[in-house]
């Protein structure tokens, strides 16, 4: 397995006096294998994350700093999520999938909150099925698909 080294890079700030804290909470991988260079990937992280949430007000270009001055190959972020008065508004799903617009990561995952949570904690150890599809327009196939598979699983473990 190449690299590996998970983490919650995270900072915490106000904007101007007396205003509430603004919160930026994101989890990522770090995919060097060597120490030394997990360690610069992660301070490069920390500091675009920090200039990021001081001057960046639009969420999408804070996402797209992340990986400034270091390669999409270094690193993955699976997670992100914003709060605070300065991101009332924000729909976090939505930046969760600009993760993957813009190329931070291949997948996400929410709850049926809608909360993002982090596809490798919820996946670990479970076995999934795969379904591609089209929900345009809304037909009654995946249902169909999906029931058939879970057949064939409760057979096979029977078995």
């Amino acid at each position: 397995m190449r690299g590996g080294v998970r983490g919650w890079p995270g900072v915490r700030l106000k904007r101007a006096p007396r205003s509430g804290p603004v919160e930026l909470v994101s989890h990522g991988r770090l995919l060097d294998e060597a120490n030394v260079d997990q360690e610069e990937a992660l301070g490069v992280i920390g500091v675009n994350l920090i200039y990021g949430a001081f001057y960046y007000y639009e969420p999408e270009k804070l996402i797209a700093s992340l990986h400034e001055n270091l390669p999409a190959t270094r690193m993955q972020v699976d997670m992100i999520k914003f709060s605070g008065p300065a991101y009332g508004g924000i729909d976090n799903r939505l930046m969760s999938l600009q993760l993957v617009s813009q190329g931070l990561n291949a997948t996400v995952m929410f709850t049926a909150d809608g909360e993002s949570v982090q596809t490798t904690e919820v996946l670990h150890k479970k076995a999934i099925i795969v379904d591609l599809g089209r929900l345009r327009p809304v037909t009654y196939e995946p249902n169909e698909s999906l029931a058939g598979a879970r057949k064939l699983s409760l057979n096979k473990q029977g078995t």
